[in-house]
């Protein structure tokens, strides 16, 4: 076997294990590499622009719902918040009448400052919570 005959068998070899690239019919990139075929899910040709408009249209779609779903959720916190304050005024009220019935006359007026004290003292602890959260 001489040299040229030695390099034209190497060429032959080399030649049916290099690795070769093709894109088969459904876009995908196949990957031929000494007898053994891989087909990559990657997509060789970008997006059509028609599918990326649907796409656009999705995101837009999903981002109005998400403000509908956000409106609808804010809209309960206030009714729920009117409905607690309205009970909030109301079991105030009841206490004072509970005051005004079982206390003595010379005492109510200790009473309901002690009262109006705890009511103030759990407002302002409610307030300092929501502020550190907020922040």
């Amino acid at each position: 076997m001489t040299e040229s005959e030695s390099t034209t068998i190497a060429d032959e070899a080399a030649s049916t294990t290099a690795t070769t690239a093709t894109t088969t019919d459904d876009g995908r990139t196949a990957t031929t590499d000494g007898g053994r075929t891989t087909i990559n899910d990657e997509r060789a040709t970008p997006p059509e622009p028609e599918r990326a408009n649907r796409n656009d249209d999705r995101l837009r779609n999903t981002a109005d719902e998400l403000d509908v779903r956000t409106y609808l959720y804010r809209g309960a916190l206030v009714v729920l918040v009117l409905l607690a304050v309205v009970a909030l005024f109301q079991f105030y009220m009841s206490a004072l009448n509970v005051i005004r019935t079982f206390v003595a006359p010379q005492y109510r007026s200790l009473f309901n400052a002690i009262f109006n004290l705890v009511v103030l003292l759990a407002a302002g602890i409610g307030i300092s919570f929501v502020i550190r959260e907020m922040d």
